[in-house]
């Protein structure tokens, strides 16, 4: 499955290649304008992870949060407001959604968790920095996301960002005070963590960094 620049998402054969399948028709929701940008598959494939973004007809830009059916191509949306969000996944169980929204502080991007069979969103992270790209290891142990520095706005490239490290329980809900641990301090940011990066054993990940050239 793959998110296109005409803002459909495709199903593409593998491993010899072959033919793609349009799996959403964004047509479907003019007069607004729709792009889905895949972030995750469920781990039964029964759904996909997927930001939609719409375009009013008064010219106003939302992200939502939605599984997206991968047989119709239709959206259910678990979110539907205007808080900005993004980084959908997830989690291994398939029991819980995580993303990166604005819903608890306003321009500045924060972890949340909501469990599909029911209950609000919680939230994950609280404090100044921008935290992006939620990523629970597949042991569900280690909760891995980006971080950038406080004031940054999307989530740009070629900026100076952490990978840092928080347990796996607080996505189910535990409530422990907790630092995160700073993995690795980099020049990443757009593209580092974007897409799911565990091994299937939880021991390593791999991310994008972007030397800058002295």
């Amino acid at each position: 499955m793959v998110s296109a620049r005409d803002g459909e998402l495709y199903r593409v054969p593998l491993p010899d290649g072959g033919p793609t399948t349009r799996i959403t028709d964004v047509a479907a929701a003019l007069p607004v304008r729709r792009k889905f940008y895949l972030h995750g598959i469920a781990p039964d494939g029964s759904s996909l992870a997927a930001i939609v973004g719409e375009l009013s007809e008064d010219g106003v830009w939302t992200t939502d949060v939605a599984l997206v059916d991968p047989a119709t191509g239709e959206p259910t949306f678990l979110t539907r407001d205007a808080h900005p969000d993004d980084g959908c996944t997830v989690t291994p169980d398939g029991g819980t959604v995580l993303w990166n929204t604005e819903r608890f502080t306003p321009g500045t991007a924060q972890l949340a968790a909501v469990r599909l069979d029911g209950g609000e969103p919680v939230r994950i992270t609280a404090d100044d920095r921008v935290d992006w790209f939620p990523h629970l290891s597949p042991d569900g142990a280690h909760l891995l996301y980006l971080s950038y520095e406080p004031g940054v706005q999307g989530h740009p490239a070629d900026h100076r960002v952490e990978l840092r490290l928080l347990p796996g329980s607080l996505v189910r809900g535990a409530r422990i005070a907790v630092v995160p641990e700073t993995l690795v301090v980099l020049d990443g940011g757009q593209g580092t963590v974007n897409v799911p990066p565990w091994s299937p054993d939880s021991t390593w990940f791999a991310y994008c960094d972007y030397p800058v050239a002295g």
